[in-house]
Parts: structure tokens; sequence; C-alpha cells
């Protein structure tokens, strides 16, 4: 079986997909992009629900089983998806959520992605009628597997890649937590000076996705743009030189002092750079990746001021933490 890795290059994002037979197109369109997004949004709210029980958790885990959706399916689809009543152990609550995987020809394949959140993966298992196994977490070493394979591609989201049609169960945790840390319902910026520049400031992103994870929260007033634009105030920039053309129009004319590409700073790193375009202030959070670009977003809302030096920042344990320069 040939396998390929297809690069997503306006979400920063890929798919680990088999091929079938020679005679099988696969093409990332629009409608592939949008259940991408679909389900990347789904884990981005999910994340933000605190989780105090196990209705809470029951919840949650009927949204994500709701939202179970088969990216690129060749000759596949699903069907009878379905939930357990979650179970408390210890500081712990186990949930399961199943669904049938049915394959319509002898060649096919599925590929589902489960928005899961900040709830961990404890296992997935798979049922053929006759015997249960545990699915394997992709690596190069497993692709002659007859059945399939799971990843997490990014943050919060779970991949499954099926070959065969088995009934599949996916087994998670959540930590109940008692009391929610002070600062995490916080929006918008919390220092005055910093408020006062985001205020004044035109936010300008390059893609949807960096809209809704990063920037929504930082302005209620964005601009999303499709081509570059020619900077007459003072603004920021949202996302890379990938994701946001205006960004990349003056990456290329050498005007931050931090080249920023997908290898750096590096998968979920980013970096708070300033600089003066046509005599206006334009701020730069931008990422390698879309977690980078919201690590450099999030650091920002709790500055004090405009920083001089260039910031390095990554997403880390569900936060944004300062780095040393890569």
């Amino acid at each position: 079986m040939n396998i390929t890795e297809i690069e997503v290059k306006n979400l920063n994002d890929t798919l680990v997909i088999p091929i079938p037979n020679e005679s099988v197109e696969i093409e990332i369109n629009e409608s592939v992009i949008e259940k991408l997004n679909k389900t990347l949004e789904v884990a981005e709210k999910i994340k933000k629900v605190e989780i105090r029980d196990e209705n809470k958790v029951e919840k949650i885990v009927k949204d994500i089983a709701e939202n179970i959706t088969p990216v690129i399916a060749v000759n596949f689809n699903i069907s009878n998806k379905r939930t357990e009543k979650p179970k408390k152990v210890g500081d712990k609550v186990i949930s399961n959520i199943s669904f049938t995987a049915v394959n319509t020809s002898e060649k096919g394949f599925l590929t589902v992605r489960v928005p899961i959140g900040k709830l961990k993966l404890e296992n997935i298992t798979v049922f053929n009628g006759s015997t249960t196994v545990a699915l394997e977490e992709w690596n190069e070493d497993n692709i002659d597997s007859e059945i399939g394979w799971y990843r997490i591609p990014t943050e919060g989201i779970l991949e499954i890649t099926l070959i065969k049609d088995p009934d599949v169960k996916i087994t998670l945790s959540a930590e109940l937590k008692k009391t929610t840390p002070e600062g995490s319902r916080r929006r918008g910026p919390s220092v005055d000076k910093i408020r006062e520049f985001v205020a004044r400031a035109e936010v300008i992103v390059g893609s949807e996705i960096d809209l809704n994870l990063s920037a929504k929260d930082l302005n209620t007033t964005i601009k999303l743009i499709k081509t570059p634009i020619e900077i007459k105030k003072d603004c920021i920039l949202i996302g890379g030189p990938v994701a946001n053309p205006t960004v990349r129009k003056y990456m290329e004319m050498r005007a931050f002092p931090v080249r920023v590409t997908n290898e750096y700073p590096g998968k979920h790193r980013g970096v708070i750079q300033v600089t003066k375009i046509n005599g206006h202030t334009v701020v730069l959070l931008a990422g390698s990746d879309r977690w980078g670009t919201k690590a450099a977003v999030e650091y920002f809302k709790t500055l004090e001021d405009l920083p001089e030096e260039p910031i390095f920042v990554e997403w880390r344990n569900e936060r944004a933490v300062k780095i040393e320069k890569p």
C-alpha cells in the first residue's frame, strides 16, 4: 500500500492517507478544508468548557460524537455514532465514543477527524466481528497495517484512518477541576498600554483559522484579507507569511527583524515583534503553525508595553510561555 502525507498549506496542516490504487486521485478542495476548519472550531469550543462533573463530560462527549467528521472518504461511510455514560474513576471521568465504518467496495479508505479538545485519548479499539484489537498510532513502521491507524495532527484533534470496516471505540478521559485558574476566562488584553494600542490599531488576519483560533479574542473589529494590502496606519498583523499575504509581502521586503517560516521558530512556537512600516507601528504576531500564532497572540495580551526586541513564545500545556531564541 502506498502512503502519502499531503500538506494543507493554508492551514499549516497535513493529512496522512493511503492510496488504495493508482486510479484514485485525492484532491484537497474547499470541502475538505471546510471540514478541517469545522473540527478545529469545535475542539476550541470544547477546550473552553469548565469540567466539574460527569454531567458536563457527558454533554461534551455527545458534542464530540456529533462532530465526528469524515474528511476524506473513498468508498467508505460511517454510521451508528453513539456514546456511553461516563464513569468517574478517582479524579478522572472515563468516556467511550463509538461508530461503525462501512467499506462499500474492496478497495477504499476513510479518514475522520474527531474534535476531542482538552480531553485525553486513552486508547482506540476496533472490532471486526470476531476480534477486538488496539488501533496503533501512526508511524512509518506500521504502514503495512491491515486495519488503519490514528494520530494527533494538532492539539485537540484526533485523526483516524481506516482501510477496513470495523466498529471503532474511542476511550477518552477528563480530569475534574474544582476551581478555575484566575485569568482563564480573560479574553482581551489586560494591560492599559496594550489595550490602548489594540483599540486604535487595525487588526489584519489572512485566514479564518487564525481569526477563529486567535484574533477574535483580541479585538472585535478585524480585517480578513486574501491579497496583500498597503499599511497606512498602526496595525497588528496576525499569522505567518503562509497564512497572511500582507505578512508575506513585508517579510519578503525584510521589514521584520525575525523571518518566520514553517520551520522557524518551530512547531507550536511563535514570535512577537514590532517594527515601523511607512511610518506606522506594526506588531507582528506570527508562528510556524497555528499554535505558534496563538501563543504569540495570547502572550502579547499579557505584556505591559510594546516590546523593543522580539519575544519568542511557545504554546505548551494549554498556555503561552516565553522561551529563549531558538
